[in-house]
């Protein structure tokens, strides 16, 4: 697992592990940070598990489409489990440059909301 995806929430002094923000991150901020991070590889539901606990990241992608509008690019993929069945998982990013620059506005609003600092768009 790529490390990018490590310390995603930014809520806690990584040195004293105490809380710095009003609040711990909304879920929707850690995808949406994700999401960033990965890029055009994207991110598929175990890798967003280990990342950061994501277990619904499918209804996560709805809800940034559906409710906010950031589109969100997607393919099937093949995925071998322990036992060496098979099954498929979703991988997804943002679809484009508009969709980056929803997400990011997205992101430093619900910053903002506790206190955070905005996250400036690479």
């Amino acid at each position: 697992m790529n490390n990018n995806f490590r310390n995603l929430d930014d809520s806690f002094c990584s040195e004293t592990g105490k809380l710095i923000a009003k609040r711990v991150s909304h879920k929707l901020e850690l995808d949406l940070l994700c999401l960033l991070r990965v890029g055009t590889k994207g991110i598929n539901q175990p890798e967003a598990n280990n990342a950061f606990g994501e277990t619904c990241l499918h209804t996560s992608v709805s809800t940034l489409q559906n409710s906010y509008g950031i589109p969100i690019a997607r393919r099937q993929e093949p995925w071998t489990h322990r036992l060496g069945g098979k099954t498929h998982f979703m991988r997804y990013w943002l679809f484009d440059e508009k969709a980056e620059i929803k997400a990011v506005a997205l992101l430093n609003s619900l910053r903002s909301k506790r206190g955070m600092y905005p996250i400036q768009p690479s």
